[in-house]
């Protein structure tokens, strides 16, 4: 089996924050989380005001908004995927 890394490693761990690594690591330990939106719904009217999100992954010493950053920072820098709100860690090989 090859197990050399994507060329492309190098540069997504320099763009990484420490929160994103400190979240790569718990989500690669704890395997899936779920992702959402709280959405507030007055009985009678249409739509849906959001006001809140959660992770049910939080990390020690780091508020819910920083966790949900870094969950959508490692997504735009593909180490992620969060496909039906649901993140897990990508394998950086090729």
């Amino acid at each position: 089996v090859d197990r050399e890394l994507h060329p492309s490693f190098v540069e997504v761990v320099k763009q990484l924050s420490t929160d994103d690594a400190k979240m790569l690591k718990a989500l690669h330990q704890r395997g899936p989380q779920i992702l959402g939106d709280i959405r507030l719904r007055k009985k009678g009217q249409k739509g849906s005001k959001e006001i809140g999100r959660y992770l049910t992954l939080s990390l020690r010493a780091v508020d819910i908004e920083r966790n949900i950053r870094s969950v959508y920072s490692l997504a735009r820098l593909g180490v992620i995927d969060i496909a039906s709100r649901y993140p897990t860690a990508r394998s950086l090989r090729r």
